[in-house]
């Protein structure tokens, strides 16, 4: 019965979804009051107040009048199944050698970015590829616009590690004096040429036991230790300040594919031809 009842309040909920997205602003706040409801009887049948709250955020996301629009300068370029396929004949699966990734991130730096984002780790030296590895080094020494990647580990494994907060390129200090910079366990970029940089950010998703991503760290806390995320260390870059706390609310522009994306064959091959 109780199943039931929770597949009727999500057809209902979903038809106000449907209502709301072509409604005036007359009906406006009346379906939003139904969709709250809604969302707290689903509460309430869960035994959860948390569900209350991403349901609630949920429905906002869905069913806004004007989502925000998204930025017209932000691309994204994906290593996709194309890419996967396209590169695989001349320089085999992923992943490829190093040089791959320096030959793009220099063909993007020479058109002047504000920013490249490498959502990729580099974590472990590549034994294979030593001088391929040694064209990539090249490239991060003359990159002022690339950004790199780390990850927080979960702090379970802290006390394994040989790596100390303070050693955490970009981190910030405490405020408070004598804070001891105790083990902190993360995957840092292997390469000093992209330590060096201090353009590196953690990019752990922030999951709800949903599994979806409804907010984004701005930095994970360390003993008041601050180590920044990616996202607020591009944001610094461009000059931007950051919000208080250590995480932010999501504000979706849209669905998936709602922002221009190239396969990154498509870009490389394309560099080569030229």
């Amino acid at each position: 019965a109780a199943a039931a009842m929770r597949a009727q309040v999500d057809r209902a909920r979903r038809r106000i979804v449907r209502i709301w997205a072509t409604c005036s602003y007359r009906h406006y706040f009346l379906l939003l009051g139904l969709m709250v409801a809604l969302a707290a009887a689903t509460t309430i049948m869960t035994g959860h107040w948390s569900a209350f709250e991403r349901k609630t955020f949920d429905l906002f996301m869905q069913a806004r009048l004007h989502p925000p629009a998204t930025h017209p300068e932000i691309v994204l370029v994906n290593i996709d199944e194309r890419s996967l396929a396209e590169m695989a004949a001349e320089y085999g699966r992923w992943n490829w050698p190093r040089r791959i990734l320096g030959e793009l991130i220099g063909h993007i730096e020479a058109q002047g970015p504000r920013a490249i984002l490498l959502d990729v780790i580099i974590a472990d030296p590549d034994l294979q590829n030593p001088d391929s590895e040694a064209a990539f080094d090249a490239v991060v020494r003359n990159a002022p616009h690339t950004y790199y990647s780390s990850i927080r580990l979960p702090a379970r494994f802290d006390s394994e590690s040989a790596l100390t907060v303070d050693r955490v390129p970009g981190v910030i200090t405490p405020i408070a004096p004598g804070a001891v910079a105790r083990p902190v366990a993360m995957l840092l970029p292997y390469l000093d040429s992209m330590v060096e940089s201090g353009r590196v950010g953690t990019t752990n998703l922030l999951s709800d036991r949903d599994g979806v991503a409804r907010e984004a760290f701005l930095f994970h806390d360390v003993g008041g230790w601050h180590i920044p995320s990616l996202p607020g260390v591009v944001a610094i870059g461009q000059g931007s300040s950051l919000p208080s706390g250590d995480r932010i609310v999501l504000n979706w522009r849209g669905p998936p594919g709602v922002y221009p994306s190239l396969s990154f064959s498509e870009i490389y091959l394309d560099t080569l031809r030229q």
